[in-house]
């Protein structure tokens, strides 16, 4: 959430999760390394998966987050909303299929196909900005692998040049946003 402090603090993580009415102690995060590793969440523990850029699960209660200045956080969604997940792709992770793997982990794990997934690419760094087109690339490996346009939005907010986001490539800061889903219980 814009505006909000650095979510990596965990002062400033507790204050965002409970303003949207979610215990921090529900969330599950990742230490994010820019790769396509994507876990399958079948409970709270551990809270925080080591190399992990990724997480699914079909359990409601369990936030599942992902830290990001630049990168794209994805809202992966079943159309029935039962089973989620949520990505951290960034240019590495983008260029290397992590969107690609959580489907087919949507598939092979839950029996969501992708005619039935949506997914939501929330802000981050665009082509004004930075030399490569995240979004373009994003919707292309989801339109590959079957997802219907009709499916896909994005947020058209640049996290370098909008107001209000922390951006790596404007300021080189440390701070990171989060984003995270769940399914309510």
């Amino acid at each position: 959430m814009a505006g909000e402090g650095n979510a990596k603090t965990d002062s400033a993580l507790g204050k965002i999760l409970l303003d949207q009415g979610v215990n921090p102690s529900q969330i599950v995060l990742g230490e994010q390394v820019h790769g396509t590793a994507v876990a399958g969440v079948r409970s709270f523990e551990p809270r925080l998966h080591p190399a992990t850029d990724g997480f699914i699960t079909g359990l409601p209660g369990i936030a599942l987050g992902v830290f990001s200045a630049d990168c794209v956080p994805v809202f992966i969604s079943s159309g029935d909303e039962k089973t989620i997940g949520i990505l951290h792709a960034g240019r590495r992770g983008t260029a290397d299929g992590i969107l690609s793997k959580a489907l087919g982990l949507f598939a092979s794990e839950w029996g969501v196909l992708p005619k039935d997934t949506v997914i939501h690419l929330g802000p981050h760094i665009r082509k004004c900005c930075y030399e490569a087109d995240l979004s373009r690339e994003l919707n292309g490996q989801a339109r590959g692998r079957g997802v219907p346009e009709a499916s896909l939005t994005d947020d058209s907010r640049c996290t370098s040049c909008s107001p209000g986001f922390f951006s790596y490539r404007r300021t080189k800061t440390a701070e990171r946003m989060v984003s995270f889903i769940l399914i309510k219980s």
